[in-house]
């Protein structure tokens, strides 16, 4: 989404899938304390911060995958997500520079309306959500959907849908809206 700032048009496309919002993981964490209680916040917390989710069984299959994926699966999985637990970014620069922070009263992204107004050609959008989501909520989901001007899209699965039991109709989905655009 950042990237896009400034230069709507270096993109033909963009496709976020369980995206964090615009605003962050703050707001979420607070809706999550709210509506889930402190053990499910803890239990998110532990996972990321001290890296449980990678080494869990139950915790991994709980943030990312569906009841009907296989232990042996999501035990492989957990073996690629230890290869690749190394950070890649500064939690603190990233949080600096939050999408939210440029948007507009309406919650879009400031490049939409500067993007028609100056006839550069928008790249096309989707947003899409699981329906089981552990991490990433609805509202979440719903507010990236409104920073980028478009419907999200909710498909059934879990969090890393592009590897969960269903990740073939997301798979179709998302060539769906390729041939679209």
């Amino acid at each position: 989404m950042k990237a896009l700032d400034g230069n709507p048009g270096i993109a033909r496309g963009l496709a976020l899938l369980c995206s964090v919002p615009p605003s962050g993981n703050g707001p979420m964490s607070k809706r999550f304390l709210d509506e889930r209680g402190t053990e499910v916040v803890w239990d998110i917390f532990r996972g990321f911060v001290f890296g449980t989710a990678a080494s869990d069984p139950q915790l991994c299959k709980r943030f990312f995958f569906s009841e009907g994926m296989s232990d042996s699966l999501v035990a492989e999985y957990m073996r690629r997500f230890e290869e690749n637990k190394k950070p890649f970014f500064d939690l603190s620069s990233v949080v600096r520079r939050l999408p939210i922070l440029t948007a507009t009263g309406e919650g879009e992204a400031p490049w939409l309306k500067q993007g028609t107004s100056n006839g550069v050609t928008l790249p096309s959008r989707l947003v899409v959500g699981a329906q089981d989501d552990f991490i990433v909520d609805a509202t979440g989901v719903r507010e990236t959907a409104r920073y980028l001007g478009v419907d999200p899209v909710f498909v059934d699965g879990a969090h890393d849908v592009m590897l969960d039991v269903n990740q073939e109709a997301t798979a179709e989905r998302i060539l769906d809206w390729i041939r679209e655009t």
